[in-house]
């Protein structure tokens, strides 16, 4: 597998070998973490709707009525939180704790801040933000936010 090499732009001496989360993993990340959305996206539009039914659209409905606009700030509402809770405190969403892979800041190694967190999903929101990964390993809202999605066998390596 390849190690790549991450050196700090504020720290000369500080290099980090890490290696980079393969392709097959990203995607399945992509997959599982948008089913994870969907599926709260669903679940609390279920709620909202129950309880306010006046003002808040059935979810098959709003699906069924293809407005993009309060569909994309229906999923904002929902992914901002998603992302910044597990990667801010785990440096994993969903589907990275089934890749076996995690979030890191670029050039620390350590979890991610929240803004790192707040510019990745906010990138990850772009339509055709993931054509990027057909030119590189690392997309917009990873080089945006300083951040890398690494394996976590990478603790493994740096243990022996």
């Amino acid at each position: 597998m390849e190690i790549n090499q991450v050196a700090s732009a504020h720290q000369a001496d500080l290099v980090l070998k890490v290696r980079l989360a393969n392709a097959l993993s990203r995607g399945t990340n992509v997959l599982l973490d948008t089913m994870a959305i969907l599926g709260l996206m669903w679940f609390f539009g279920q709620q909202l709707h129950a309880i306010w039914p006046a003002y808040v659209a059935d979810p098959a409905a709003l699906i069924d009525s293809r407005d993009m606009t309060t569909l994309l700030m229906y999923q904002l509402a929902v992914s901002l939180p998603y992302y910044l809770v597990l990667e801010t405190y785990f440096g994993k969403s969903l589907g990275k704790f089934v890749t076996k892979t995690r979030v890191v800041h670029a050039e620390t190694g350590e979890l991610p801040s929240g803004r790192q967190v707040l510019v990745r999903t906010l990138m990850r929101n772009i339509p055709l933000e993931y054509l990027w990964y057909i030119f590189s390993v690392r997309g917009p809202h990873d080089f945006l936010s300083s951040t890398l999605v690494i394996d976590d066998d990478n603790e493994d390596e740096a243990d022996a």
